[in-house]
């Protein structure tokens, strides 16, 4: 793998971590009443929809960015 590889593997990661902050408000207050879930539906749809195409031409970032998208927003949504 390359360098900028190596960054868009980070880059994605930090992205997919970025609902953490949510999840953890949602958790504190125990309700996710204010939350879009339409929002975080199109970014799950979405992330699944990369993590196939990465699966395809079998690219690592690409497919392990997404996955943690779709995990930390599923959580969301669940």
């Amino acid at each position: 793998m390359t360098i900028l590889s190596y960054l868009t593997s980070i880059a994605g990661v930090g992205m997919g971590l970025s609902s953490i902050p949510q999840i953890i408000k949602i958790y504190n207050r125990r309700s996710a009443k204010d939350v879009s879930k339409i929002t975080h539906i199109i970014i799950v749809l979405g992330a699944l929809i990369w993590m196939l195409y990465g699966l395809e031409i079998q690219s690592f970032p690409i497919i392990i960015s997404n996955f943690v998208g779709i995990l930390t927003n599923g959580l969301i949504l669940w």
